[in-house]
C-alpha cells in the first residue's frame, strides 16, 4: 500500500537525509546540496570546488543512483521515508547493485 506524502514531509525528510549524509560523511571540503529538478531532486555533492551528482529523490522519497548529471539510473536504491535512510549510501553517492546481494528495503 503507498502512502500519499505533502510536499512539506517530502522537504523536510530531503533536509535531515543531507545533514545525516553531512554529519557521517562531510569535512570541512565536502558538503551536500539539493536542488529541485521538474519529476525529482537532485542530491549534489560539492567536493573542493566541483560539484557532481550525488544522486537522486523521485518524490515519494525513493532514491536513486545517478547515470549522469541529469538522469537516475534505473532501480531503487533505498528511500528516505525508511528509518536507515542511509542504507545503501557510501561517501560518494548510492550503491551498486552487487549479485547475490538482497535488494535494498524500500
Amino acid at each position: 500500500m503507498r502512502t500519499t506524502r505533502t510536499p512539506l514531509e517530502l522537504i523536510a525528510r530531503i533536509n535531515l537525509f543531507i545533514l545525516q549524509l553531512e554529519g557521517k560523511y562531510g569535512n570541512p571540503n565536502l558538503s551536500y546540496s539539493c536542488q529541485k529538478l521538474y519529476k525529482r531532486y537532485r542530491i549534489n555533492m560539492l567536493d573542493y570546488s566541483s560539484t557532481s551528482v550525488y544522486g537522486f529523490i523521485d518524490m515519494e522519497g525513493n532514491l536513486y543512483k545517478a547515470a549522469s548529471w541529469d538522469t537516475p539510473a534505473k532501480g531503487v536504491r533505498g528511500n528516505i521515508f525508511n528509518e536507515n535512510m542511509l542504507q545503501g549510501c557510501n561517501k560518494y553517492g548510492l550503491e551498486y547493485f552487487k549479485p547475490g546481494r538482497k535488494p535494498f528495503n524500500t
